[in-house]
């Protein structure tokens, strides 16, 4: 982590991601995977470059209430969190 970025904690499910049925027929851009390894829960491109301008410019922590396994099908690229443990 930095001292010259902010520390942002951020929820997951249905705030960076949601499942298709909750989309419109807007672009998806997929963000976790269901067990077999399917897609199932997607970007807007808001969420997208959201996403995207976050980790470029602050340590991000994401919190979540995903089991460990739920948890490591998320597709986002996060460095720091409980993930660095498993």
């Amino acid at each position: 982590m930095s001292v010259n970025r902010p520390l942002v904690f951020v929820d997951l499910d249905d705030t960076l991601f949601q499942t298709a049925r909750k989309m419109g027929d807007e672009p998806r851009f997929p963000a976790t995977l269901d067990v077999d390894g399917q897609p199932n829960g997607f970007m807007s491109a808001t969420q997208k470059s959201f996403v995207e301008w976050l980790l470029a410019t602050a340590d991000v922590v994401p919190v979540t209430a995903r089991s460990i396994e739920a948890y490591q099908r998320v597709q986002l690229p996060f460095v720091h969190g409980a993930h660095r443990a498993m």
